[in-house]
């Protein structure tokens, strides 16, 4: 297996990954890929995060496993080349989120906002949505205000 130190956590059984295949799929789905958001894929793309829960503001979610960029050959997982165009096509998921992981039931999407949610400063941060299948026409609810902190707020759950 590929496991892999990050994020002060560890990613089990990752498919990181390459700098070609990021731009291929960026390009192929016309699409920003944040830089953290990049960093990730590239070092623990397709990993489930030991310590995978998160508790937010408002909502406590838990995350199951990243997106590969692109599905290995004989897989059977979800991919952001597949995922995306499905989800935006079918579920209504809003052009500006590129989903990043599925929650442990592998039925909902944490996403991240390509857009600056904070244009008036140089801070390029951007927030992760959790974007809820079973909840059609729902606006998605806001998890983190950036990638960064929420990688950092991941944690072994409570129970």
């Amino acid at each position: 297996t590929n496991d892999v130190e990050a994020y002060g956590n560890r990613f089990l059984d990752c498919t990181p990954a390459t700098k070609e295949a990021l731009a291929f799929v960026a390009d192929a789905l016309a699409i920003s890929i944040p830089t953290t958001l990049a960093r990730l894929l590239l070092t623990c793309g397709g990993g489930r995060p030991e310590k995978g829960y998160f508790l937010g503001d408002e909502y406590e979610v838990e995350v199951g496993r990243l997106l590969a960029v692109r599905v290995p050959e004989g897989s059977k997982r979800e991919s952001l080349e597949l995922a995306r165009p499905r989800l935006v096509a079918r579920s209504g998921l809003p052009t500006s989120l590129v989903p990043f992981a599925l929650d442990t039931g592998n039925a909902n999407f944490f996403c991240v906002d390509e857009r600056w949610n904070i244009p008036s400063t140089d801070l390029a941060t951007h927030e992760v949505v959790y974007f809820l299948l079973d909840e059609p026409g729902r606006a998605p609810k806001r998890i983190a205000p950036s990638l960064e902190l929420f990688l950092e707020g991941l944690d072994s759950p409570p129970y």
